[in-house]
């Protein structure tokens, strides 16, 4: 019975209750446009919810089977490391290989961010799921910046001029087809390029020897482009 309601919605949901009880099938998709999110939802009631949980539940099961626990770990510890790695798994583009934040519709969490994007491999790899962090990497390495010009009125701010160059830094956060997100205003920060140096370098160990030199090839430029940006702002003098 609230009427109020916080944030943009499209429709609204009654219950008819029966003897105080009442159950409704709520389905929610997410796609590249609203007319997308619109067709998977009315594929979704025609296919019903014992269709779709079989179709889900076996791939879930897969997922699940694959995520390493170390020996020793209690159940509950178990429940909350598998629940933590299904929402990177949750949060993950299939076709891109981004990551958000978090798989919600707050606009700034639901961007891929490079220096919680590095953590995020850290788990997966730990968890022994190397190939959602190669996909994750292939992300980065498609969208780091290689203009040397670009503008930003917030380095005003810090009396440095707003003509910059961005070239081998990436955006403060991204959308999932790589473009920049809500904090485009952000020229860039040097931790997050830092981070994507030490993912590519960390996440080396997990590559199979007879592919080590194909993955060096692969982020060869992207590590020379990051590091070359970070040395730009390594006081020589003082360290």
């Amino acid at each position: 019975n609230r009427r109020r309601q916080r944030g943009s919605v499209d429709g609204a949901v009654k219950i008819p209750l029966q003897y105080g009880k009442g159950e409704i099938s709520i389905f929610i998709s997410v796609a590249e446009s609203p007319a997308k999110a619109a067709a998977i939802v009315r594929q979704g009631r025609l296919a019903g919810i014992d269709k779709l949980k079989c179709d889900a539940v076996p791939e879930w099961e897969v997922a699940d089977s694959r995520v390493y626990i170390p020996a020793g770990t209690g159940g509950s510890e178990s429940s909350v490391a598998k629940r933590a790695i299904a929402n990177l798994l949750i949060g993950q583009d299939r076709s891109t290989g981004a990551i958000v934040a978090s798989p919600v519709r707050q606009p700034r969490y639901s961007c891929d961010w490079p220096r919680d994007g590095a953590f995020f491999d850290l788990a997966l790899d730990l968890a022994g799921l190397h190939d959602s962090v190669d996909k994750h990497l292939g992300f980065y390495k498609n969208t780091q910046r290689k203009e040397t010009k670009d503008f930003s009125i917030t380095r005003l701010a810090s009396l440095q001029h707003p003509f910059y160059n961005p070239r081998g830094h990436w955006y403060s956060n991204m959308n999932c087809d790589g473009s920049p997100g809500s904090l485009r205003i952000i020229p860039f920060e040097i931790d997050e390029t830092a981070l994507i140096v030490w993912d590519i370098w960390r996440h080396r160990k997990y590559i199979p020897d007879d592919r080590g030199n194909e993955y060096r090839e692969t982020f060869a430029e992207t590590m020379v482009l990051a590091m070359n940006a970070i040395l730009t702002f390594v006081d020589r003098k003082r360290g």
